[in-house]
C-alpha cells in the first residue's frame, strides 16, 4: 500500500512539473541565448544559455569542495536521512498533539514533555551543509545539474531523468526548468551512445505509450516524457537495444513490455525497430571496441 501511494504522490508532482513544462514550451522565447549546443565530456566546460540562473556558487558547498557526483550522492544521502527523520519526529508530535486533550490530568504532563523533547529534537536534526542552514531541495538540484554540465555521465544520466526541481515552487524554478528542458535529451542521447542501458531504459519509458506498465512503475522515466512524443516504434527500438546490449541486470519487465508494444505495432514497424536497433547496437560496440 505504501508503494502504490509514493507512486501515486510521485506521479502527481511529475503532473504537476509537467504542466509548467508545458507552460514554458509555449512562453517561450526563440531567442539563441537558450540554446545549448552540445553535452561536455569528462573535463570539458558545458556550453550554458547567457544569463544562466546556475552560474552562482551553490551554498552548500564549502570552499574546499569540490562539484562532483560524488559530492551530490554523499548530500542527497544526507538529505533523504534528514527528510525522513524529520517526517517520523513530525509524525510522533502531531499525534502526542492530537492526542492531548483526551489524556487525564495527571499524565498531560508526561505528554507536553513529551512533545517539547520531540521538538527539541526536530530543532537539532544534524543538517548536511557543514554547519550551514539546511540543505534544500533547491540546492540538491544545482549540485546535480553542475556535476552534470562537468561531464559526469551518471550525473548527466541521473540529472535528465530526475533534476530533483521542487514542484511545489515550480513557478519559482522556471529557470532550472528551461536548463534541464535544453539538456535533458542531450544528456540521454549521449549516454546511449556510449553503452548506458539506464539511458536507453529511460528514453524507451519516455517514447512508451504504456508508461512502462510491466514495471509496475509509471514514472519510470521521470520528466523526460514531458520532452518527447509517445512513439511505439521509437519505445520499441530502444527496449529492444536494452535487450542487445546483453547486460546481466536488464529489468525481466523489459521482455514483457516489448511483448505489449508488438500488438500495437505492424511487422513491418517491429522489423525496422529492430534493425535501427541493431545498427545502433553496431555502432556502439563500434565506439567501445575503438575506445
Amino acid at each position: 500500500m505504501k508503494q502504490t501511494q509514493k507512486i501515486f504522490v510521485a506521479a502527481i508532482l511529475l503532473a504537476t512539473v509537467a504542466i509548467l513544462l508545458y507552460l514554458l514550451e509555449h512562453a517561450r522565447r526563440t531567442s539563441t541565448d537558450e540554446a545549448i549546443t552540445r553535452v561536455p565530456t569528462n573535463g570539458e566546460i558545458s556550453l550554458e544559455p547567457r544569463n544562466s540562473p546556475r552560474q552562482h556558487k551553490t551554498s552548500s558547498v564549502t570552499e574546499h569542495e569540490v562539484i562532483s557526483y560524488n559530492l551530490f550522492k554523499k548530500k542527497k544521502e544526507c538529505f533523504d536521512r534528514q527528510q525522513e527523520t524529520q517526517s517520523i519526529l513530525r509524525g510522533e508530535l502531531e499525534s502526542l498533539r492530537d492526542g492531548l486533550n483526551e489524556v487525564d490530568a495527571k499524565s498531560r504532563p508526561m505528554v507536553e514533555e513529551e512533545i517539547r523533547r520531540k521538538e527539541a529534537q526536530l530543532a537539532i536534526i544534524p543538517n548536511c551543509t557543514d554547519g550551514k542552514p539546511t540543505l534544500t531541495l533547491d540546492e540538491l538540484s544545482d549540485l546535480l545539474s553542475a556535476a552534470a554540465r562537468a561531464g559526469d555521465q551518471m550525473a548527466q544520466v541521473e540529472y535528465a531523468t530526475n533534476p530533483l526541481i521542487d514542484p511545489f515552487h515550480a513557478i519559482t524554478n522556471i529557470d532550472r526548468l528551461r536548463e534541464w528542458r535544453n539538456t535533458a535529451l542531450g544528456y540521454v542521447n549521449s549516454a546511449i551512445d556510449s553503452g548506458n542501458a539506464q539511458a536507453m531504459i529511460a528514453l524507451a519509458g519516455a517514447y512508451d505509450p504504456f508508461h512502462c506498465q510491466a514495471s509496475n512503475n509509471p514514472t519510470c522515466s521521470g520528466l523526460l516524457s514531458e520532452v518527447v512524443d509517445q512513439d511505439a516504434e521509437k519505445s520499441y527500438r530502444y527496449y529492444y537495444l536494452v535487450q542487445l546490449m546483453g547486460r546481466s541486470d536488464t529489468p525481466a519487465w523489459v521482455s514483457t513490455e516489448l511483448a505489449a508494444l508488438e500488438h500495437l505495432l505492424t511487422s513491418d514497424e517491429v522489423s525496422r525497430a529492430q534493425f535501427d536497433a541493431r545498427a545502433k547496437y553496431q555502432a556502439i560496440t563500434n565506439v567501445l571496441g575503438g575506445s
